[in-house]
């Protein structure tokens, strides 16, 4: 019956919810209506057994299609940074390490999501540990980096000239996190203490569905022919809508105003933010920056392909009078820049736009 269906679907909406990790607030479902029991069968018309029987009109509307949800793909860069000392007094650093590690999580698709969580963290694995091909620049780990640096800082000693640093670095960037496909620009860089640095350049895509690897080359062995070659092969998705963005105190949101889709930690400890998104905005980005003749992106800490009236809860620490992150997005208005920054008159927190 038709009361028995929107039972079923009332029930299957909220299991949903419950299942779902990276996106929205689950404290805050609202409760479902009150559904009578159906009234006692009776004997079926033989025409509906005969299957000759329409759904009635209001049994059709009575089914509403399920809203699209707040946010897409969201994807979490965290950077870890790994430093050794000389083995002799431990006083001078000899090798400089840092990777970065890839959460990925979708409402859609949680299972893929997961899939490709895993298979990013393998291959993070594989470079760690040395164990991948010279092709990959997968074969300078930790031990093996530890030891020639360990050696470059004993020669030094002997022949009297200054130490020189090792380094080994693995950075990636998300250039695509939609509802088709995911794609990571990785960088993998490797210094033996002879300052010249060996760079590789990668391109890991999946299919945002079903987390499977996509495998096929993309672009060639440079940065900007990646990035080519990925915009060629997947366009970015159109801005058909305008977005507005403010930045507020947690306490000055209503109760159950607005759904927050997920939480983006900047500095463990820092004041806590919402910020929010009024429309849809495209490739979300927030970034660490470093200032030149003008802020610029340092390293990403967060990507996700849409967001639609809803908020992220940003933890925010500040190190000192600069701006330290960068939100980025797009809408139909074009490509937006704006600085997290403090206010030097009261202290509060603001976004303003970062000059070109």
């Amino acid at each position: 019956s038709c009361r028995m269906k929107n039972r079923v679907r009332i029930m299957t909406v909220l299991l949903a919810a419950l299942m779902l990790s990276g996106c929205g607030l689950l404290d805050n479902i609202p409760k479902p209506p009150k559904v009578t029991p159906p009234p006692a069968q009776t004997a079926a018309d033989p025409a509906e057994e005969a299957g000759e029987a329409e759904p009635a009109a209001a049994e059709i509307l009575l089914q509403p299609e399920a809203a699209a949800p707040a946010c897409g793909t969201l994807v979490h860069v965290e950077r870890t940074e790994k430093t050794a000392s000389d083995p002799a007094e431990g006083k001078t650093l000899i090798l400089s390490y840092a990777w970065d590690s890839v959460r990925v999580d979708s409402v859609q698709h949680p299972e893929a999501a997961a899939l490709i969580t895993e298979e990013l963290a393998t291959l993070q694995d594989v470079w760690y540990t040395g164990s991948g091909s010279e092709e990959s620049g997968n074969i300078y780990g930790y031990d093996a980096m530890l030891g020639a640096a360990e050696d470059r800082f004993t020669i030094a000693r002997e022949s009297g000239t200054e130490p020189v640093v090792c380094s080994a670095s693995r950075n990636i960037t998300v250039l695509r996190a939609d509802e088709d496909v995911c794609v990571f620009l990785v960088r993998t860089a490797a210094d033996l203490g002879h300052g010249q640095e060996n760079t590789v350049y990668e391109a890991l895509c999946f299919d945002a569905a079903t987390g499977r690897r996509i495998d096929e080359a993309i672009g060639d062995s440079t940065e900007e022919g990646i990035r080519a070659a990925v915009d060629a092969r997947w366009p970015r998705k159109p801005a058909t809508e305008t977005a507005t963005v403010s930045l507020l105190p947690l306490e000055e949101i209503p109760e159950d105003s607005i759904e927050i889709v997920d939480q983006v930690v900047i500095g463990d400890g820092g004041e806590v933010d919402l910020l929010v998104f009024s429309g849809t905005a495209r490739d979300v980005e927030i970034w660490s920056v470093t200032f030149t003749d003008r802020f610029v992106p340092q390293v990403q800490l967060f990507h996700c392909g849409s967001l639609r009236d809803c908020a992220l809860q940003l933890a925010l620490l500040f190190p000192g009078d600069l701006p330290n992150t960068m939100l980025r997005y797009r809408d139909s208005a074009g490509e937006h820049e704006y600085l997290i920054t403090l206010s030097g008159e009261d202290g509060s927190i603001l976004l303003v736009g970062n000059r070109t």
